[in-house]
C-alpha cells in the first residue's frame, strides 16, 4: 500500500470521527434541548394552573365582597347590638339609683330627727333648760345638792347631772 492509499485511509478515519463527533454531539443537544423544552412546557403548565387558580380566587373575592358588609355596615350592626343588651341594664341601673337617693333622702331624714331626739334622751325628762340654770345658780350661791333637789323636785342624781354636764362638779 502506498503513501496515498494510507493518507486516504488516514483522511477517511479523521472524516469518520467527526462525523460520529458530530452525531453524538448533536444527540447530546438534542437529549439536552428536549429536556429545556419538557421544562418549559412544565413550567407552562404550572403557569396555567396559577392563572386559574387566581381567577378562581379572584371570583371568590368578589362574591365575598359583593356579599359582606362594608366596614361601616359592620359598625352600625355592632352598636344595634350593643344597644340592645346595654338598655335594659341602663334601665335597671337608673332605678337602682332611684331606689338609692330615696334610701338616702330617708337615712338623712332619720339622722336629723334622732339628732334632734338625742338631747331629750341623754337629759331627764323633768330637766329643763329653766331648772338648769336654777340648779347652777343655787349650786353657786353654796347650797347643797339634797337641798336643791328637794326644792326644785328633783332626784339627787339629775341635780348631779345637770352639774356634771355644765363642769361645776
Amino acid at each position: 500500500m502506498s503513501i496515498n492509499e494510507y493518507m486516504i485511509l488516514a483522511i477517511g478515519g479523521i472524516v469518520l470521527l467527526l462525523i460520529y463527533y458530530i452525531v453524538s454531539r448533536e444527540a447530546y443537544q438534542a437529549k439536552q434541548i428536549r429536556a429545556i423544552a419538557s421544562a418549559v412546557e412544565n413550567l407552562n403548565h404550572q403557569v396555567f394552573a396559577l392563572e386559574q387558580e387566581i381567577k378562581k380566587q379572584h371570583l371568590e373575592v368578589e362574591e365575598k365582597s359583593s356579599d359582606s358588609m362594608t366596614l361601616a355596615d359592620l359598625r352600625y350592626e355592632l352598636e344595634v347590638g350593643i344597644s340592645e343588651y346595654t338598655k335594659p341594664l341602663s334601665i335597671q341601673l337608673a332605678q337602682i339609683q332611684d331606689e338609692h337617693n330615696i334610701t338616702k333622702e330617708q337615712l338623712q331624714q332619720r339622722i336629723v330627727y334622732l339628732e334632734e331626739n338625742m338631747r331629750n334622751l341623754s337629759l331627764p325628762a323633768s330637766v329643763t333648760g329653766m331648772d338648769d340654770e336654777r340648779i347652777i345658780a343655787l349650786f353657786k350661791q353654796g347650797v347643797a345638792i339634797d337641798t336643791i333637789s328637794k326644792e326644785l323636785r328633783l332626784s339627787k342624781p339629775e341635780v348631779e347631772f345637770v352639774l356634771k354636764i355644765n363642769q361645776l362638779k
